[in-house]
């Protein structure tokens, strides 16, 4: 058996004529062997259309509506940029004819990016039809290749989690509902950086100055796991009565470091010295404490 969807659309897909049940771009296929004959097409401008089936490329037997033999035409309406899908059942000989719409899937953020291994990334994206009204509905997945993750069109986002450093492709693929059609966004790029290992310091114990016991030096020796450049500041002093912060001096270069210290004459006591080891992504705090005795 041949069947055929032949009506007043046909020649908007490539037929010579309308009304032609001998022309195969029309033709109602079973190709999955499920006993129910569909032909799909996108060719169809907006309109309304009507249509019935045709068996073996003739009308000498036809079916109609409701799949009356020789029954009147289905009529259809086909909105713009539609898929129009005509669908028969050989048995109670019904031709159904629907439509869907077109749809534009986007992703609009994937932040943030820079993003860290481990880190959950939320990305955004949004579903909208081609052309016309109506909202899409049904899921959204948004994957990388490897990492994926699924949420709903209303929602308008997923949260992806990065298992290693690397550039990505983001790509949201829109599954469809029985009105909107499926679609793909365009690639999205994003970068997944490695964590950041916080940098240290090994304090050494201070030596007093042998000119003077209210001075000394501690020597530090910074480390930082990322190779990242180190930079060391003053952050607090909880006495600069018995230390002036001018009299905290930090010298040295690269992973050794040391800091001069000078007490104010006459003066007595405690202070702890906070200094700031930085990598450029995360300070520490370098904790130092100053006992300076009576003279």
């Amino acid at each position: 058996m041949i069947a055929t969807a032949p009506g007043d659309y046909q020649s908007e897909i490539g037929c010579p004529a309308d009304f032609d049940p001998g022309c195969l771009r029309s033709w109602l296929e079973d190709p999955d062997g499920n006993g129910i004959y569909q032909f799909s097409t996108s060719a169809i401008p907006a309109g309304d259309y009507q249509t019935k089936a045709a068996i073996n490329e003739s009308f000498a037997e036809n079916y109609g509506a409701g799949g009356v033999p020789n029954g009147p035409d289905i009529s259809f309406t086909v909105p713009p940029s539609a898929t129009v899908t005509f669908t028969y059942d050989p048995v109670s000989h019904v031709l159904s004819v629907t439509s869907t719409t077109g749809t534009i899937t986007s992703i609009t953020a994937d932040a943030p990016d820079p993003s860290v291994a481990g880190q959950a990334v939320p990305v955004s994206y949004s579903v909208l039809p081609a052309s016309g009204g109506g909202t899409p509905a049904g899921t959204v997945t948004v994957s990388d290749g490897t990492e994926s993750c699924t949420g709903t069109v209303a929602a308008g986002q997923c949260t992806l989690t990065f298992t290693s450093a690397g550039a990505r492709s983001l790509t949201a693929v829109y599954a469809g509902d029985s009105n909107f059609n499926a679609s793909a966004s365009a690639s999205e790029p994003h970068t997944v950086t490695t964590p950041n290992t916080p940098p240290a310091a090994t304090v050494a114990n201070g030596q007093c100055s042998a000119a003077g016991m209210a001075s000394g030096v501690i020597n530090l020796t910074l480390f930082d796991a990322d190779g990242d450049p180190l930079t060391l500041t003053l952050l607090s002093n909880s006495n600069p009565a018995l230390v002036p912060n001018a009299n905290i001096v930090l010298a040295g270069s690269g992973v050794n470091r040391t800091v001069a210290v000078t007490a104010a004459p006459k003066r007595h006591g405690s202070a702890t010295i906070t200094l700031g080891l930085s990598d450029g992504k995360v300070t520490v705090p370098v904790v130092i404490t100053v006992v300076v005795g009576t003279d």
